[in-house]
């Protein structure tokens, strides 16, 4: 999951809406994934929610990158 782009959530969440809620005021939503994609918002929120998951798996002991897991 580590290197995650937003697009790469598009299965999961309805894309129209997540467009909208991640615009400013006049903003004009994004239409496509590469628009997705180069959105900072859209990146920092996949970021920060891959930052949460890793701590909470490490903390853990569920999963930890190059090992294996219990």
């Amino acid at each position: 999951m580590l290197g995650s782009t937003p697009s790469n959530l598009i299965p999961f969440i309805d894309f129209y809406r997540v467009a909208e809620l991640l615009c400013d005021g006049d903003q004009v939503p994004v239409t496509n994934e590469t628009e997705l994609d180069a959105l900072p918002r859209a990146i920092q929120l996949v970021s920060a929610a891959e930052s949460i998951l890793t701590m909470a798996a490490k903390a853990r002991g569920i999963y930890l990158l190059g090992a294996q897991s219990k």
